[in-house]
């Protein structure tokens, strides 16, 4: 064979052995693994394909070979270059998972095309570039069939792929196979700018140390330095920057420069780094006149408007092609801190003007921004009264856009004329009607300088407005103002039903000569005038408060006096929230008006708002004792009332922490502590949630309070402070406590001990443990005690001091699967809780869970040493108990890799090394069956690259006493056939020097180990196991199932160098009809010759013996041999393998013997060296 097709068909070999393994790992014995390996020799190109049709995705998936769709049907020669229904080859599928040895196997295919695209127009190369498989690039850029700088649809190459991907070595590659650094997808981004788009700081590196344009300009004008400053990528920009070549000044075809970018994205390290560089330009503008601080100004980045402030060069005052500044774009966006940090620098015109005349304090008043509005009045140089190119006004448009609370602030300074007409003559109140803004109008209107009589120059005035837009409540609102502002109010004006609050203060000013409003009641002399001249005593404000409540409201105790005088006054009347004025009076703390209420015959002390609760509840609600006090001595009061959620006012100040008025509120006679509201907490419980230690001291040294009472989860105060918050300071006193239940459980069966060690509060657990009738063993629901918890969550303190109660049981179990303290400490890998349990004497460390593993089992599994040499210190411990499934400790150690932990028990003089699985398995079989794949490949590389720890442990084995190492297990297999089967050389050795195995043993199939291996295609065994002086090479069952039969049927060609004298070939029996299940031309044309024929060795060349006479037939027959051992593309050869006589004697009687038939020498271009066999002895 030539030398590419030998190395693939040994890839496909391989290949083919891994997918036996998968199959057997699997508990799968099927021929299919073993015919391909065979195939694999003697058509190799087209096995790969065999095994896309022929095994299972998933199988297939493992090997790296295809994908999950993959089509039914075979749709390009040989099968390579077949296609998924994305388009994937097997060869792009193998690249993407970074198989470099299948990679391998396809590149020596003279018909593999690795530029074939999917779907989506990717290559093998792009996507081994893009996921930074270096060796995977290699191979393919090894190879001239690959296209370097093939092009996706686009228009970007493999070196763009990699440059995203950030794989530096990727890039190296290609770049070391001249890959172009000048080609550009369809958008003009060369390698470069997709590197910085991501921000791979290592391929840029790369990139620009290989001498790549860093003045390239994609189609929109983007360089590298722009799309680093664009995206933040701090690092990338900063390598940019540190070549010569970078221009940092260079613009999109917007005139936009990487600096510009940086502050409107907020990048301030890179506008930091830009503004640093000596040839920045910090004030150049774009197509749009804007700057860089403008951006960062609209965009509200106060940290890269204060770094561009700080430069020295900078202008603040330079405008965009609409004349805005970068304060006017700070006041517009509500940018507070853009707004201060521009505000102080001295070179800043507050006043500049757009070019529709608007400045920044304008700008923000019309957007509402109340807080940069307030900061600007505050600069000398901004007036209240300026206008915009229209003439309107800041109040203005405050009022055209219903900014309220921006023209509460403008009210508010002496300065402000709310009267000036815009060019079209509208004022403010205009204004707010044209656009049916009704909060606007009622805030206008409080301002006694607002006159809406005004007209424009069409003579509308806001009324007339708002009749033209139809809003009635406008309408009504300015209609009634004018009447009152006019003539005074009517005696039977009520505007209660109404939600506007008509406080005129224009018309008061004409009537009493001074503003009065119902905020402003605080003069006996005022509100003697208002009680005769009008009703004011029942105006209600939007809030629902009258003038009384207000009065009350606000402690004006003599005010409250003079309403109380008036015939008729309603002393319970309700604001929006339904508190009467006794609650206003008791939530502001104001107890001499609480007084003066309580001594009015019609006040309701009981009456509730609309939350259920009374004037007691709103003064403890707001902690106001006195007003409290006040309440309690009232004989009417209901101290005990609830709320729509239970509470009462002992709950409600206990809730809030507040001593002094929980403990006024216990001082009274009819006070129950004992209440319980929201999930049915007490005010104990209450108080020991809320962590208030003071408030619960005094609840739990009451004498009517049950400290027991528990809530709707059965949790008493004693497991909230113990168990459930670790309160040690509440435990000590509840424990003190002689009604205390110290036992006592919630709904899920909890103790305050269990609880406590569950979450890990040892002060908790050392107070419960002292307490003299503490149950330790109590169980909860579970079954667990609080020592069962302590071990499950490694709480060796915990655990020492559960330990030092004299009545603690270890060996409880618990309902789940029965484990007991021990064994969920192992299985939890508590090595140090186990090494205290181990050091118990009354501890059982053989007690096994429902699937009886005891504690050594669990500690084996986890892998933890410290727990397995702690159990190991007992010398009750048994060590050999097997589980649900008859594995051993020992077994579970090798089956799961732990052969740290196996070594441990193989040193214990009564381990049990021929212990067998419910599957008959033995620990030698585990190490035979399982000495590699990834976990021994970890082991390897972590064990300083001993060959493997597998290995290791198997020789451990060979040589520990007593071994039985020809027991079979549930399949027939022993040690020696699981090894020889699946190719572990060096397990092999090791038991061939085991002098009583008994090496020719049969399976129930009829195969001895040397047959397994030559079923499995494992040569170097097989070569191993013949030169084994007591191997019998024909070892077989009475069907004659031969090692060659084994070989035959999988059609393994069997080359030896040196075979043994023993061994039997001809065309009787079990052979031919080896070769029928073998199939092929070949198998065929054997089993046309009469029977029994040999093949024999000449020095002229193979021959053939027949045992009867043919003539013309025969010469056929032979033909058509030779004819098909020259078209197989691997030549199968049988000869080398037959023990006959190859001497001069046998050449004579060839010659002599009519029928017998010398073959030609064959010159087959595939005889190459096979298995130390010389193409000459062939020929």
């Amino acid at each position: 064979m030539s030398g590419h097709s030998y190395q693939f068909a040994g890839h496909c070999h391989s290949l083919c052995r891994c997918v036996a393994l998968c199959h057997l790992s699997h508990g799968h014995r099927t021929i299919c693994p073993f015919f391909l390996v065979y195939l694999s020799m003697s058509d190799p190109y087209f096995t790969l394909s065999l095994l896309i049709v022929l095994l299972p995705q998933d199988l297939l998936c493992q090997a790296g070979v295809v994908g999950s769709h993959w089509p039914v049907c075979v749709c390009s020669r040989d099968g390579w270059l077949l296609q998924d229904n994305d388009g994937w080859t097997a060869l792009l599928w193998a690249a993407h998972g970074g198989h470099t040895g299948v990679v391998r196997l396809f590149m020596v295919h003279p018909d593999t095309e690795p530029d074939l695209t999917n779907n989506a127009g990717e290559t093998t190369l792009m996507k081994a570039s893009v996921l930074g498989h270096e060796s995977v690039v290699r191979q393919l850029v090894g190879s001239y069939r690959t296209t370097v700088d093939k092009h996706h649809p686009d228009g970007s190459t493999a070196l763009l792929w990699a440059a995203a991907g950030g794989s530096a070595s990727c890039v190296t590659v290609l770049l070391d196979d001249n890959a172009s650094l000048d080609t550009v997808d369809k958008d003009g981004m060369d390698a470069l700018m997709w590197a910085v788009s991501v921000g791979q700081v290592e391929t840029t590196e790369v990139l620009v140390k290989r001498g790549i344009n860093l003045s390239r300009k994609d189609k929109i004008g983007r360089s590298p330095l722009l799309m680093a400053a664009e995206t933040g990528h701090v690092e990338v920009a900063s390598i940019l920057l540190q070549h010569d070549a970078t221009d940092i000044n260079v613009c999109t075809k917007d005139k936009v420069t990487p600096l510009m970018r940086a502050a409107e994205h907020g990048h301030s390290a890179i506008v930091n780094m830009l503004c640093k560089c000596n040839d920045a330009d910090i004030n150049i503008q774009d197509g749009q006149g804007r700057t860089a601080l403008l951006f960062a100004a609209r965009s509200g980045h106060a940290d890269c408007a204060y770094i561009l402030l700080h430069h020295p060069s900078v202008d603040p005052n330079l405008c965009d092609q609409e004349g805005f500044t970068p304060a006017m774009m700070a006041a517009t966006g509500g940018h507070e801190e853009v707004l201060s940090a521009l505000l102080s620098h001295r070179m800043i015109k507050i006043f500049s003007k757009t070019n529709n005349g608007l400045t920044a304090f304008i700008l923000a008043a019309r957007s509402g921004q109340r807080t940069l509005v307030q900061r600007l009045l505050a600069h000398p140089e901004v007036d209240i009264n300026e206008t915009d190119g229209d003439g309107m006004t800041a109040l203005a448009w405050s009022a055209r856009n219903s900014a309220v609370h921006v023209i509460e602030l403008l009210q508010q300074y002496q300065t402000l004329q709310p009267n000036i007409p815009n060019n079209e003559g509208l004022t403010p109140m205009m204004w707010a009607a044209r656009y049916n803004q009704l909060l606007a109008v009622k805030t206008l209107l409080r301002d006694s300088r607002c006159e809406t009589e005004i007209e424009d120059k069409n003579g509308r005035t806001a009324l007339t407005w708002a009749k033209l837009q139809c809003n009635k409540d406008i309408e009504q609102l300015l209609t009634r103002y004018k009447q009152l502002a006019s003539t005074g109010p009517d005696d039977g004006v009520d505007d209660s039903s109404s939600d506007s609050s008509l406080h005129t203060p224009s018309a008061m000013t004409q009537r009493y000569n001074d503003p009065v409003s119902d905020m402003q009641v605080d003069n006996i002399g005022d509100v003697v005038k208002l009680l005769e001249n009008g009703p004011y005593i029942s105006w209600r404000q939007k809030t629902g408060k009258t003038s009384f409540a207000w009065s009350v409201a606000s402690g004006q105790t003599e005010v409250v006096k003079v309403f109380m005088m008036v015939p008729g006054l309603d002393v319970n009347e309700r604001d929006e929230h339904g508190h009467t004025p006794l609650m206003a009076a008791a939530r502001n703390g104001h107890a001499d008006v609480v007084r003066l209420l309580l001594s009015h015959g019609n006040v309701s002390i009981n009456c509730t708002d609309w939350r259920g609760r009374t004037a007691l509840m709103i003064a403890a609600e707001y902690g106001q004792l006195r007003s409290l006090t006040a309440l309690l001595n009232c004989l009417e009061v209901s101290v005990n009332q609830r709320d729509d959620d239970g509470h009462t006012a002992l709950t409600i100040a206990v809730i809030a922490g507040m001593y002094e008025i929980a403990n006024a509120l216990l001082r009274h006679p009819s006070s129950d502590v004992n209440i319980t509201a929201t999930d049915s907490c007490s005010a104990l419980l209450f108080a020991v949630r809320a962590g208030h230690n003071e408030v619960a001291e005094l609840l739990i040294n009451y004498a009517n309070t049950n400290v027991n009472l528990d809530d709707d989860n059965g949790d008493t105060a004693l497991l909230v402070a113990a168990g459930h918050q670790g309160n040690s300071l509440v435990a000590r006193m509840l424990l003190q406590h002689q009604y205390t239940g110290v036992n006592r459980r919630n709904a899920q069966g909890s103790t305050a001990l269990i609880l406590a060690a569950k979450n890990g509060f040892i002060d908790c657990v050392k107070l419960l443990m002292e307490h003299s009738i503490i149950d330790v063993n109590q169980r909860d629901n579970e079954g667990r005690t609080a020592l069962i918890y302590a071990c499950m969550m490694g709480r060796e303190d915990i655990v020492c001091l559960l330990f030092s109660h004299p009545d603690v049981d270890p060996n409880i179990r618990c309902k789940e699967k029965g484990m007991s303290a021990l064994l969920i400490a192992s299985r939890e890998n508590h090595g140090g809780v186990v090494g205290l349990l181990c050091a118990r004497n009354n501890i059982n460390v053989n007690q096994t869970d429902e699937f009886r593993a005891p504690a050594l089992m669990h500690a084996v599994r986890r892998g933890s040493r410290t727990a397995v040499e702690a159990l190991l210190d007992r010398n009750d411990i048994d060590i050999n108990i097997p589980d649900a499934e008859g594995k051993t400790p020992l077994i579970r150690a090798l089956a799961d890799s732990h052969y740290d932990l196996a070594m441990l028990l193989l040193a214990r003089p009564d381990i049990d090394v021929n212990a067998q699985t419910l599957e008959s398995k033995t620990a030698l079989m585990y190490v035979a069956i399982y000495p590699e794949g990834l976990p021994a490949l970890k082991l390897m590389l972590a064990n300083k690259n001993t060959q493997s720890g597998n290995v290791e442990a198997a020789l451990a084995l060979v040589e520990t006493d007593g071994v039985d190492l020809e027991m079979k297990d549930d399949q027939g297999m022993t040690a020696l056939m699981w090894a020889a089967m699946l190719g572990f050389r060096v397990i092999v050795m090791a038991l061939l020097q085991v002098r009583t195995l008994e090496v020719n043993a049969l399976t129930p199939d009829g195969l001895s180990a040397l047959g397994l291996a030559c079923e499995a295609g494992q040569v170097e065994v097989v070569q191993q196991l013949v030169s084994h002086a007591t191997v019998d090479v024909n070892a077989g069952d009475a069907a004659g199932r031969t090692p060659l039969v084994a070989s035959l049927e999988v059609r393994h060609a069997l080359v030896l160098s040196a075979p043994p004298p023993s061994l039997v070939l001809d065309g009787v029996g079990r052979a031919g009809d080896a070769c029928v299940t073998g199939g092929g031309e070949l198998a065929s044309v054997l089993l046309s010759l009469p029977r029994p024929f040999q093949i024999l060795v000449t020095p002229e060349g193979p021959a053939l013996r027949l045992p009867t006479a043919h003539s013309a037939p025969t010469n056929v027959l032979l033909n058509s041999l030779v004819r098909t051992l020259t078209d197989a593309p691997t030549l199968v050869l049988l000869v080398d393998a037959v023990g006959v006589r190859a001497d001069e004697a046998a050449n004579q009687n060839a010659r002599a013997n009519p029928h017998a038939h010398i073959l030609p020498p064959i010159a087959h271009p595939n005889m190459a060296m096979l298995g130390g066999v010389s193409s000459e002895r062939l020929q």
